[in-house]
């Protein structure tokens, strides 16, 4: 379609001249968007009662040993503290204002702490900081997206950063600074195309480099996913890691930088990989690159859901407080997945849920 006929469309006062075609319409809405709303609603309205169904149901298969580790008792074990510290983070209020639901929750034997008194919340905020507490929420978070094992099969590889105080710049300001980046806390995820769903995730301090995460999350990813196609900006362009992708039979797309060597390469897998690339780029509206948009809508569902700000001061508890956040995300996305029909529901003991 020329300039002048899609400046008419938009700008023209006169309804009959914008009689255009379908192919004419398809041409300027290159993404159609689909939405059933009957869905959302459904997922959205009962999503904290089946959030605590389960939560409960994914802490009770990691099978934790919830004895005592030596000095002075605890008031609750480590899967009661994890519980508590996803449900603080899924209401996204204050030490203060997750007393009642601590307390609805108990009442509903999804916690079982022996009492909640008015000083509670000096607990929820000691529970944060607890490091024992970091490697289950990282296992929590992959056991979460297994539901979803025969339906994604291309993921999309990206980081970003969280504010640790209100009133500082939004990350994608500041990005490319490295010195600003020392006041943001990184966070790198392996997403699924189709559902968002998130099967690993690491926390950083905001300087590291995203590519230090790049084959971390390819192989704990791969440990239960069948991956065929990763997405990726120009940060995750490596030999080594294309090497990885190579070796495992995935396909690869990610953009040259400006001093890739594109010319007089011989057969190998960069070569295989840049090629691909650019035939990619030929496909026009049909690109497989632009899938890589998904991963940052993830992080703008987190965010615009969660808030980009931690709330915790210690640096175990910003990294526990982050983790929180992607397990209620993924709960969230197999929710949604479970009323639109992709899986039945998750951990086989559907039973538990009805």
């Amino acid at each position: 379609m020329s300039n002048s006929k899609l400046s008419d469309f938009w700008f023209t006062a006169k309804p009959e001249e914008t009689q255009l075609s379908l192919d004419e319409v398809k041409q300027i809405r290159v993404r159609e968007i689909h939405r059933d709303f009957k869905i959302i609603n459904q997922s959205q309205q009962w999503e904290p009662r089946w959030f605590l169904k389960v939560l409960d149901c994914a802490i009770n298969t990691l099978n934790i040993k919830d004895g005592y580790m030596g000095g002075r008792p605890s008031l609750a074990p480590l899967s009661e503290k994890i519980k508590i510290c996803c449900i603080k983070q899924y209401h996204l209020k204050g030490a203060r204002r997750s007393v009642y639901n601590m307390e609805f929750a108990r009442n509903n034997n999804y916690l079982f702490v022996s009492k909640i008194s008015e000083n509670f919340f000096n607990r929820i905020n000691d529970y944060m900081k607890d490091e024992r507490l970091t490697p289950y929420l990282q296992e929590l978070i992959s056991i979460l997206s297994e539901p979803l094992i025969g339906f994604e099969e291309n993921f999309a590889i990206d980081g970003s950063g969280f504010k640790i105080a209100r009133g500082k710049p939004n990350y994608i300001r500041i990005r490319t600074d490295m010195k600003e980046r020392r006041g943001y806390i990184g966070c790198h995820i392996i997403v699924g195309i189709k559902s968002k769903i998130i099967p690993y995730a690491f926390v950083s301090k905001g300087y590291v480099h995203d590519n230090n995460f790049f084959k971390p999350l390819i192989l704990k990813t791969k440990e239960k996913f069948n991956i065929k196609e990763i997405y990726a900006d120009s940060a995750y362009l490596s030999t080594s890691g294309i090497n990885l992708c190579h070796s495992l039979k995935i396909k690869t797309y990610i953009p040259p930088k400006e001093n890739t060597i594109i010319k007089g390469l011989r057969a190998s897998p960069w070569k295989s990989h840049i090629d691909r690339y650019y035939k990619d780029m030929e496909l026009g509206k049909e690109r497989r690159y632009t899938l890589r948009a998904n991963v940052e809508a993830t992080f703008n569902m987190i965010k615009s859901v969660f808030s980009d700000v931690l709330r915790s001061k210690t640096e175990t508890a910003r990294r526990n407080e982050l983790l929180c956040r992607i397990i209620c995300h993924n709960i969230r996305c197999l929710i949604y997945s479970y009323f639109k029909g992709d899986i039945a529901f998750p951990f086989s003991v559907s039973s538990s849920f009805e």
